[in-house]
This record gives structure tokens, sequence and C-alpha cells, in this order.
């Protein structure tokens, strides 16, 4: 039995995390209490965004996606892979996330089965198997445990959608050869999944889907686009919604023609961009060159003579030097790392995403090792 609504005319659903603190809670019904007066109570799926960007004085965004939009995104999704009845889904990711409310709509248009579970890496591949599972929905995180646990694709699974981060290059090698059928998506909670798949240097856009670029940033267009979100900043409430039909995103991207094709090149975060001795930056960029790593990243800082300085942050007792030495030789002078913060643990979403906002703040007087 799915735990959604998808018929016409009921309710809202607001999608809560059963772990969010008490205030996260008050502050999301109070979103949605605030919602419903300018809206109505009827036909909406209310969703916390899954993002890593919030910080202090600000409640979590809650995205108002109508019934509509989200059922055009899945069924945008089952006639581009061909997906029916006869396929069964596998979801492991969290049912207040777009992400798990996507497979369930899928598969109700479908009439598909769904097995619903938490993920533990030992047991995933014998409930697969028992299961009998076809489709199956992951991050990068979880892509992650299976390569470390070397866990080989069951014959049964023909199609793992990736989602919520980009996907490393050695880690998209690695679960290949582990013969995994993986296929990279783009998609957020403001536009109901996803609407393009290949990797993040090729991702071709979904059809019925309009792409453009405004000021280096990426905007769409399509019918599965949120309403508006909301956010209680300063004790305020801020919403926000389309402009003139285009959702205008932080994601700065490349668009071309290829035949019939639209095709993104993703290039990051736009706050991921900084400047350093005046010349510009893309700090997901040299996350990629560091490498997939669980318990070492890096951050841009200001810093007063060359405007930011690139430091590591890593758990405790992660052994850094090698790592940081092979990646100083393969960068420009000014990306390399100089200094090394150490921290008990990352903070991190319920998708494995670190926390950056979070993970600066907890720098501040933080004392740091010199390389």
């Amino acid at each position: 039995m799915s735990p959604f609504n998808f018929l016409e005319n009921v309710f809202n659903q607001l999608l809560v995390n059963p772990r969010s603190s008490e205030q996260d809670r008050r502050d999301q019904v109070f979103l949605k209490n605030h919602f419903e007066k300018i809206y109505g109570d009827k036909n909406y799926f209310l969703i916390s965004s899954s993002g890593s960007a919030k910080v202090e004085n600000e409640s979590t965004k809650l995205i108002a996606l109508r019934h509509d939009a989200v059922m055009n995104s899945a069924k945008r999704v089952n006639a581009n892979f061909g997906l029916d009845k006869s396929m069964s889904w596998g979801s492991v990711l969290p049912l207040y996330h777009v992400a798990g409310l996507g497979i369930y709509a899928r598969a109700f248009l479908t009439q598909s089965q769904v097995y619903q579970s938490s993920w533990n890496v030992t047991q995933f591949i014998p409930w697969i198997e028992q299961n009998n599972i076809n489709l199956v929905s992951l991050v990068p995180t979880q892509i992650y445990d299976l390569i470390q646990n070397n866990c080989k694709s069951p014959k049964s699974v023909r199609l793992v959608f990736i989602g919520g981060a980009r996907l490393d290059d050695e880690l998209r090698d690695q679960i290949k050869n582990l013969g995994w059928p993986i296929t990279e998506t783009y998609g957020m909670t403001e536009t109901a999944s996803m609407i393009a798949t290949g990797q993040a240097s090729k991702m071709r856009v979904l059809p019925d889907i309009e792409i453009g670029i405004h000021n280096d940033c990426l905007k769409i267009k399509c019918d599965s686009l949120m309403t508006c979100s909301l956010q209680k900043i300063e004790n305020e409430v801020q919403i926000k919604t389309l402009d003139k039909g285009w959702l205008v995103t932080q994601d700065r991207a490349e668009v071309s023609v290829v035949g019939n094709f639209v095709e993104l090149n993703l290039l990051g975060r736009d706050s991921d961009f900084v400047k350093i001795n005046a010349e510009g930056v893309s700090v997901s960029g040299l996350r990629d060159i560091l490498g997939p790593h669980d318990g070492l990243t890096l951050l841009a800082l200001p810093e007063a003579r060359s405007g930011n300085e690139i430091v590591a942050v890593k758990e405790k007792n992660f052994q850094a030097q090698e790592i940081i030495k092979s990646y100083n030789s393969r960068v420009r002078p000014f990306e390399r790392i100089g200094k090394i913060f150490t921290v008990n643990q990352f903070p991190k979403t319920d998708l494995g995403k670190i926390k950056y906002k979070a993970l600066e703040g907890m720098l501040e007087g933080l004392s740091y090792e010199n390389i």
C-alpha cells in the first residue's frame, strides 16, 4: 500500500522527516498553514527541501508541488525509460524526500509493485534478490557503500537511477565494473524529480522541458515545476514563485543542442564559484579533483589578501596527508591546500550530502594544522 494518496482533490500532504527537531516540525506546520491561507488545502504535496545550504535564523524551505506536477514528472520518466507494470521498484530513499515520492508516483501510474526498506548495505543485495527487484534509485553515498563492500549487481536489476548529488568519475567507473546498470540524473525538489539524465558534463534534457541560461545559471520551464517555496527568515515568511513560468536555479551550466537533443554541462552551484587572487575558482570542481573520501573535503574560506583560500577539513582519525599531497600536485598554486582543520564528524543531510555552511560554521575559532 502506498504511503501517499495520488488521487485528485485530496487534502494537502506534508512530508515530514520523523527525526526533525521540534522546532523544525513547528516551522513546517507554520509554513503549511501560511501556504494554505493563500493556495488552499487540497491538491498539493508540501516537501522540505533536502538542500545543504541552510543557515542560522532560516527555517528549512518548504516546496509546494501540485498533484499534477508530480504526476507529470512521473509520466515523463515512465515514458522516457519505457517503465511498465512488469517492473518492480525497490525504494531505500526517505519517503519525506521528493525522490521517494517520485518512485511511488511512477509505480502508481504503471500499477507496479514497490518494496520499501531502510538502507543497509549488507542486506541490500539479498533484499533485491528475494523480491526480484528491477528498478532502484540511489544517491552517491549509497554507491560508495556498494563499492566499499564489493557488491555486484543482482541479475534482476535493470536500471539504477542515481541522483541527489554529482557522482564522482572514480565512483562511476567502479560501480560500472561491478555490473550495476546506472543512469545518472539531474533534478531537484522544485522540479518534482529528474529533468535530465547522463554524466554531469553531458546531461540530456528529457522531452517537453525548456532550458535557458540567466546570469550564467540554469533556468527551467516545464509542467512539473513547483508552485512556490516558503521559508521563515528572521521570523518572517518569504515566498518565492516562478519568474514568468521559469524556475531560475542556482546551478551554473552550459547548454548545447546536439541533433534533436538539448544537453547540459553542469558546472556546479553558483555559490561554489569564488575568486582567489582575482582568478575564478570552482570549489565543486576542486572537490572532484580531491576525489570521493568518506571523511575528507575542502572549503573556500575568506582570506584578507587573496580574497579566499582553499582549506581541507577532515574527520578525526582520517589520514589525509598523502591525499592532499596528490591533490596539491594537480592544481594551480593558488588552489592548493595549506591548512587542515579537524572535526569529529561532518554535518550531513539524510541523503548523505555534507552541509557545507554548517561545516564552515564549525571551523570558527578552531585551530588548524599547516601543511
